[in-house]
């Protein structure tokens, strides 16, 4: 029976894991007016235009988002 119970909390454990992994990924998306903006947040990211990610960190989104800038991507803010 405790092995049971061990199953249980392990599965929910890795539910929550995942929920946190999904809620610290981090977009980018492009505005109407070529800018880009970097966000943790889904729903910008379907409301932009274009987009990219998901990225693990911020770091790795802002660095994402010099390299579009410095292909002619998107506009520096």
């Amino acid at each position: 029976m405790s092995e049971s119970k061990n199953n249980h909390s392990e599965s929910e454990s890795v539910s929550e894991t995942v929920a946190e992994l999904e809620t610290n990924q981090w977009f980018i998306c492009k505005q109407t007016s070529g800018i880009c903006t970097i966000s943790n947040d889904r729903n910008a990211k379907a409301e932009a235009g274009e987009s990219w990610g998901p990225f693990a960190t911020q770091g790795e989104a802002i660095a994402k988002r010099i390299g579009l800038i410095r292909a002619g991507k998107c506009q520096p803010l």
